[in-house]
């Protein structure tokens, strides 16, 4: 008997006495007869990758509801294989690739199912109904893994199943731009990995890089396949922000891909290769998109007073401090300083020189976007309210248990409660306390104080914080100067 070549999902009968199917290489198992007339022999051996033993007429695999049995043709004699390819909705098939790169990437079932929004039970399902295809699914995904690695000289971690997932869509997007092409130069990821980020990112923050690394994504996705240096033209990267816009992004999402593709293909043209040739032939002319300029929007004093209203209901505690306490001394700190959340819950014990009836706080470089320290006066309420969270600890004063995102559902609920606007847009929840500490600032002491509150460079960019509801109302009939109107004398002949 011949032995054909088939897939190890393949369902087969090995009859033999061999310990190994010789099929398959798996070890093979007694058959296992059902009918109350027959016995197993020790000739007949059985082996089904799908399940457990069964006898040579049935298939039998496990489902969450338990074991389930299909008959199968009595006629057919010696090797059985059996290649089950069902058919399948382009919804799971792109659910199937979406799990098998994160199962490559060492996600655990619970995260694939919330990830790709389906049950246990359905996920469970479909994969072994469809077990050829989410075989070459794993295994391609897996070889993706490993490229990734090697290409980005660095060992990828388990858990980070994004990158693997986006080069997954690259590989099944036929009808990219590019696809079918090869391009010229190297990869835009190993230009970006060897290149970019040793000698421009050094000291920048996380999501800078990997802002960077969606934008990369998002190009290949487009292009479908890998983007090189050689494939960097006007008309590419336009038709790149066009499908984008099509598909609903935001004009200032798309020019934030734009700047890190822009950013990449300058530092590409500046670069020579060995033989003094540029890495990129020319300069990218690829024009911004125009933005909607918004009208900013900030909470009155009378709102926050409402916040604060809603944050002594608070129940429950967090850490060793009452929640109600806890949010005070936050809302009060953020409404003074006007720090951004992250460098607020960075403050701790050596940063405060505080009393009673005030004092003041420095908010360090460390943790700020200009990269420059910067000190506040804090009033005595505000003062009373951060003593009261730190009491005798050392360290941070604002410790969150939790991670960020049950920090701005819990602030976001309060603000419901309360009655206020979360805000949309780039800048809501906390960020909106920031543009009420600079718009306060501006009313009473003008816009040059709540540049310098802010920590920004210019003007311009402090003006995107200034609510002109709250701001004085000055019209230009009250300001200007009025003019001089001579009356015609009496008898004047006002006809010549």
């Amino acid at each position: 008997m011949t032995t054909p070549n088939i897939l190890s999902t393949q369902w087969h009968v090995y009859q033999g006495t061999g310990q190994t199917c010789e099929i398959c290489g798996c070890p093979a198992r007694p058959l296992v007869d059902y009918k109350p007339d027959r016995r197993p022999t020790d000739r007949q051996q059985h082996h089904a990758t799908e399940g457990p033993a069964a006898s040579r007429w049935e298939k039998r695999w496990k489902t969450p509801k338990g074991w389930k049995t299909e008959p199968i043709c009595r006629h057919r004699r010696g090797h059985r294989q059996r290649e089950e390819r069902p058919r399948i909705t382009e919804g799971v098939r792109q659910m199937l690739a979406a799990a098998a790169a994160m199962s490559a990437a060492g996600a655990k079932t619970t995260d694939i199912c919330r990830k790709v929004g389906t049950s246990g039970h359905l996920f469970w399902e479909a994969k072994h109904r469809h077990m050829m295809l989410w075989s070459e699914l794993v295994a391609q995904s897996q070889a993706m893994l490993n490229v990734l690695a090697e290409t980005r000289k660095s060992d990828v971690p388990r858990r980070s199943f994004s990158p693997v997932l986006a080069e997954l869509k690259v590989a099944t997007n036929p009808q990219g731009a590019l696809a079918g092409t090869v391009g010229t130069g190297q990869t835009l990821w190993n230009f970006f990995a060897k290149t970019y980020v040793p000698m421009r990112l050094i000291g920048r923050s996380k999501a800078t890089v990997i802002s960077y690394k969606v934008a990369i994504s998002r190009l290949c996705q487009y292009a479908g396949r890998a983007v090189t240096l050689g494939d960097l033209t006007d008309e590419f990267v336009s038709g790149f922000m066009a499908r984008m816009l099509e598909k609903g992004a935001s004009a200032p999402t798309v020019n934030c891909k734009r700047r890190c593709i822009m950013a990449l293909w300058r530092f590409a043209y500046r670069r020579k290769d060995k033989d003094g040739r540029r890495l990129v032939a020319e300069m990218p002319e690829v024009e911004k998109l125009k933005e909607f300029k918004r009208v900013p929007v900030a909470w009155t004093v009378e709102e926050i007073s409402r916040l604060l209203a809603r944050a002594a209901k608070e129940p429950g505690t967090i850490g060793d401090v009452p929640a109600r306490s806890w949010w005070k001394g936050l809302i009060l700190f953020l409404y003074y300083t006007g720090a951004r959340i992250n460098a607020a819950l960075q403050i701790r014990r050596d940063d405060l020189a505080l009393t009673p009836e005030g004092g003041y706080v420095l908010v360090r470089a460390e943790y700020q976007k200009q990269k420059a320290d910067q000190q506040f006066n804090l009033s005595s309420e505000c003062a009373q309210a951060v003593l009261e969270v730190l009491g005798d600890r050392d360290g941070r004063v604002f410790v969150w248990p939790g991670d960020r995102r049950r920090l701005d559902r819990t602030f976001r609920q309060m603000l419901l409660d309360a009655g206020l606007s979360p805000g949309v847009g780039a800048c809501p929840l906390f960020h909106k306390m920031r543009k009420t500490s600079a718009t306060q600032i501006a009313a009473k002491l003008g816009r040059a104080a709540a540049c310098d509150h802010l920590g920004h460079s210019c003007m311009s960019v402090t003006e995107r914080y200034l609510d002109p509801r709250q701001m004085p109302n000055v019209r230009a009939a009250d300001v200007l100067p009025a003019p001089i109107v001579a009356e015609p004398s009496v008898g004047t002949d006002t006809a010549a």
